[in-house]
């Protein structure tokens, strides 16, 4: 499993080394055809051009599950950045049990999730959420380590920029990934 998860982020989400590859591949086969004047060596000249342009137009139009859970945390950070909740209404799914621990309560529903964020947003004067690191385990319900850096303009807060660790358990449900259950954040120590 660890090898095709190698392999849907060489090919869909980070391209960048093996279109190098090709390159180098293309600069080989430069040389053999320079060397030889053949008609085959001028027609393997296409071969990686081509396969670049293949892997990096995948890369570009196909989104991966990893892609698409990266993408709903930063833009439920953005809105909460925004003082906006509108994105967590979309992406916590219905079932979903948060558990915030001391920043706003343990098993918060939905609706008790999205009230302990607006109460965040303005206590906090929340200016920007940003994704540091997402890391993912796929299983049957995947489960992923975000590290959020939080930055606040709150007078009222000790720290300005607050790293945040989070364990998110997420669901498919048609071809969007929801939010299905949350465990409380911990204040995110580099080496521990």
């Amino acid at each position: 499993m660890c090898g095709m998860d190698t392999l849907t982020r060489m090919l869909f989400e980070n391209p960048f080394w093996f279109l190098v590859g090709m390159a180098f591949l293309e600069v080989i086969l430069l040389a053999v055809w320079y060397e030889r004047r053949t008609r085959r060596a001028a027609c393997l000249l296409v071969v990686p051009a081509a396969l670049a342009v293949v892997v990096w137009l995948t890369s570009v139009l196909v989104v991966t599950d990893r892609e698409q859970m990266i993408r709903t945390v930063g833009l439920i950070g953005q809105d909460l950045a925004a003082g906006k909740t509108q994105a967590l209404r979309e992406y916590l799914g219905d079932g979903v049990i948060v558990n915030l621990g001391p920043y706003g309560g343990d098993r918060l529903d939905k609706a008790a999730t999205i009230g302990a964020a607006e109460a965040a947003a303005e206590q906090y004067k929340i200016s920007s959420v940003r994704v540091s690191r997402f890391e993912l385990e796929m299983r049957k319900h995947p489960v992923s380590e975000i590290i959020t850096v939080m930055t606040s303009d709150s007078d009222e807060s000790v720290l300005k920029s607050t790293p945040l660790e989070w364990r998110v358990w997420w669901v498919k449900r048609g071809v969007v990934w929801r939010i299905a259950e949350v465990h409380p954040p911990r204040i995110h120590r580099p080496g521990q």
